[in-house]
Protein backbone atom coordinates (compact mmCIF):
# COMPACT_ATOMS: atom_id res chain seq x y z
CA UNK A 1 0.00 0.00 0.00
CA UNK A 2 2.63 2.52 0.98
CA UNK A 3 4.67 2.09 -2.30
CA UNK A 4 1.22 2.43 -4.26
CA UNK A 5 0.69 5.66 -2.23
CA UNK A 6 4.28 6.81 -3.42
CA UNK A 7 3.36 6.48 -6.89
CA UNK A 8 0.43 8.28 -6.78
CA UNK A 9 1.67 10.96 -5.01
CA UNK A 10 4.61 11.11 -7.38
CA UNK A 11 3.34 14.01 -9.20
CA UNK A 12 2.67 16.10 -6.37
CA UNK A 13 6.37 15.51 -5.03
CA UNK A 14 7.45 19.33 -5.25
CA UNK A 15 4.67 20.26 -3.42
CA UNK A 16 4.91 17.79 -0.47
CA UNK A 17 7.29 18.69 2.56
CA UNK A 18 6.73 14.87 3.66
CA UNK A 19 3.77 12.46 4.04
CA UNK A 20 3.33 9.60 5.86
CA UNK A 21 0.96 6.46 6.75
CA UNK A 22 -0.33 6.10 10.17
CA UNK A 23 -2.91 3.77 12.01
CA UNK A 24 -3.04 0.08 11.47
CA UNK A 25 -1.82 0.03 7.90
CA UNK A 26 1.49 1.75 9.08
CA UNK A 27 1.89 -0.82 11.74
CA UNK A 28 0.74 -3.82 9.23
CA UNK A 29 -2.48 -4.39 11.10
CA UNK A 30 -4.91 -3.65 8.79
CA UNK A 31 -6.98 -5.72 7.29
CA UNK A 32 -9.61 -6.21 3.80
CA UNK A 33 -11.89 -3.82 5.28
CA UNK A 34 -9.36 -1.21 7.05
CA UNK A 35 -9.59 2.41 5.82
CA UNK A 36 -5.86 4.34 5.32
CA UNK A 37 -4.40 7.24 7.23
CA UNK A 38 -2.06 9.80 5.80
CA UNK A 39 -0.74 12.98 7.20
CA UNK A 40 0.38 15.28 4.16
CA UNK A 41 2.66 18.13 5.22
CA UNK A 42 2.94 20.83 2.23
CA UNK A 43 1.55 23.38 -0.13
CA UNK A 44 -0.73 21.10 -2.17
CA UNK A 45 -4.46 21.68 -1.69
CA UNK A 46 -6.91 18.50 -1.12
CA UNK A 47 -8.13 18.63 -4.80
CA UNK A 48 -5.21 17.50 -6.01
CA UNK A 49 -4.49 14.70 -2.83
CA UNK A 50 -8.10 13.61 -3.27
CA UNK A 51 -7.38 13.44 -7.43
CA UNK A 52 -3.92 11.76 -6.43
CA UNK A 53 -5.25 9.35 -4.60
CA UNK A 54 -8.66 8.25 -6.38
CA UNK A 55 -7.00 5.50 -8.06
CA UNK A 56 -5.31 4.03 -5.10
CA UNK A 57 -8.98 3.93 -3.32
CA UNK A 58 -10.26 2.65 -6.15
CA UNK A 59 -7.80 -0.06 -7.02
CA UNK A 60 -8.07 -1.32 -3.15
CA UNK A 61 -11.53 -0.92 -2.17
CA UNK A 62 -10.27 1.22 0.67
CA UNK A 63 -10.89 4.83 1.75
CA UNK A 64 -8.06 7.18 2.29
CA UNK A 65 -7.98 9.39 5.18
CA UNK A 66 -6.09 12.34 4.59
CA UNK A 67 -4.70 15.01 7.01
CA UNK A 68 -2.80 17.81 5.51
CA UNK A 69 -1.14 20.27 7.00
CA UNK A 70 0.66 23.51 5.23
CA UNK A 71 4.25 23.88 5.92
CA UNK A 72 3.25 27.41 8.34
CA UNK A 73 0.32 25.00 10.01
CA UNK A 74 2.74 22.20 10.64
CA UNK A 75 5.09 24.26 12.51
CA UNK A 76 2.40 25.24 15.28
CA UNK A 77 0.81 21.98 15.45
CA UNK A 78 3.73 19.47 15.61
CA UNK A 79 4.11 19.69 18.86
CA UNK A 80 0.07 18.97 19.07
CA UNK A 81 -0.81 15.57 21.63
CA UNK A 82 -2.35 13.88 18.21
CA UNK A 83 0.27 14.61 16.18
CA UNK A 84 3.25 13.30 18.53
CA UNK A 85 1.61 9.93 19.28
CA UNK A 86 1.57 9.87 15.61
CA UNK A 87 4.74 10.93 15.36
CA UNK A 88 6.24 8.97 17.72
CA UNK A 89 4.09 5.59 17.39
CA UNK A 90 4.89 2.53 15.82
Amino acid sequence: MRERLREALDSLRSKIDFALVFGSAAIGKDHSDSDTHLMIVGSVDYIEINGALKSVEKDRARTVHVSLYSTEEWQTKRFNSYICRILTGP
